[in-house]
């Protein structure tokens, strides 16, 4: 059986199960914390299943971030290589400009769509 793991700030996913995949949930990391998060991992043999920038948002403009990963036997250099231009971009976007202010309701939208982005993902495998 496939080793999958959810890792996830997103407070909609806490407490969460699902029949493939072990949700980690890091209520107290924020958006670029996840990444390293996600890094360390893949040096330890996982595999990203989902884009680290899926949905197109800049890092400035979310909080939330959501990982499916899975166990592989080796290192997975294409994975390392992608999580590592993410963290670059969001690392420059967070040096150019401070987080944007966010209401209750904005951050509530924010994470129903980040949600939203990794169902699909999750009732696939």
């Amino acid at each position: 059986m496939k080793e999958l793991l959810l890792l996830t700030n997103n407070p909609r996913f806490d407490n969460q199960k699902f029949d493939k995949v072990e949700v980690k949930f890091y209520n107290e990391s924020g958006y670029l914390e996840m990444f390293y998060k996600v890094r360390d991992l893949l040096h330890l043999n996982y595999k990203l299943l989902t884009h680290p920038l899926y949905g197109n948002f800049r890092p400035r403009d979310t909080l939330f971030r959501s990982f499916i990963v899975e166990k592989q036997d080796k290192i997975d250099l294409d994975s390392i290589e992608l999580i590592e231009g993410a963290i670059k971009r969001a690392e420059h976007a967070f040096n150019e400009q401070s987080p944007r202010h966010m209401t209750e309701s904005i951050i509530s939208d924010l994470s129903e769509i980040d949600m939203e982005l990794i169902l699909p993902v999750l009732n696939n495998l």
